[in-house]
């Protein structure tokens, strides 16, 4: 069943639901932090200066503090790993099995420090719904822009993303309206429930008037308008730096497409939640 924040959504003229969504994504402000910055600057370090063996210490001390945390505040995991001794992160082969069920049900920590509630793409079959500290989702945000940097990216460049989220009604549809935008983050988000031949060319004419640097999101979906677009005819009138694809596996015979298409690079992104 529908909450009733959806329920209002869907029933809002698409002119207001650009708003909501602008709104609702003023979040990200807060995550593109100082501490968001100083990341990025540490990744470069990191990446492209660090000494391997250095990189390979912080990674060892990193997992430790992580086991430790795990043990002091989850009720689950300080059960589940009071026998275990763990030295180093090579100990890791020792540490049990959690099955995505165990994981879904398990008790959350027992900090009291402000969570963020996420969840995965559901690509498995079950989307699973997770917590991160504040601190924790810029240091995720920071590492996935950080990876995106390779590709030109930078915070607030035009992208476009194709994710399962219910973001349009059948007046919409009617107006040829598949997609809404985050005008403030340069999001333009297209419905990936309305992939048939004559909703796509409609998808295919906004992408051309825009100036759409990037593409992120399900690579199935880029690729059906990529095929669409590519069996039409159409011209290509956007020059993309790069498609990130994320939330399914990506099959090596649509990469290869996409990267002749639209001819820009095609990483690998997946499982970015």
């Amino acid at each position: 069943m529908k909450n009733t924040k959806q329920i209002i959504y869907n029933n809002l003229p698409w002119f207001f639901k650009n708003i909501l969504v602008t709104t609702y994504n003023l979040r990200f402000l807060k995550t593109h932090s100082k501490k968001y910055y100083q990341l990025i600057e540490e990744y470069k370090r990191w990446f492209y200066e660090q000494d391997f063996e250095k990189i390979k210490k912080d990674q060892n001390d990193r997992f430790l503090e992580f086991i430790k945390y795990s043990k002091e505040n989850n009720p689950y995991y300080n059960d589940k790993l009071k026998d275990i001794e763990v030295k180093s992160i090579d100990d890791i082969k020792n540490l049990p099995i959690i099955s995505k069920v165990e994981f879904a049900n398990m008790e959350s920590s027992k900090s009291e420090e402000k969570r963020i509630v996420g969840y995965t793409g559901g690509s498995t079959g079950v989307s699973t719904k997770f917590y991160l500290f504040e601190d924790d989702y810029i240091e995720r945000q920071a590492n996935l822009d950080f990876f995106r940097g390779m590709y030109e990216y930078k915070f607030k460049d035009s992208i476009a993303w194709f994710s399962g989220k219910e973001i349009i009604n059948l007046k919409d549809i009617k107006n040829n309206k598949f997609w809404v935008k985050d005008y403030l983050n340069n999001i333009t988000y297209f419905s990936t429930f309305h992939l048939n031949e004559k909703y796509i060319l409609s998808m295919i004419e906004e992408l051309n008037n825009s100036k759409i640097e990037f593409m992120a999101g399900f690579p199935s979906a880029i690729y059906d308008i990529a095929y669409i677009w590519k069996k039409n005819n159409i011209p290509i009138k956007i020059k993309l730096k790069a498609i990130f694809p994320t939330s399914e596996p990506l099959d090596e015979t649509k990469k290869q497409f996409l990267k002749e298409f639209f001819n820009c690079a095609v990483p690998d992104q997946y499982a970015s939640s």
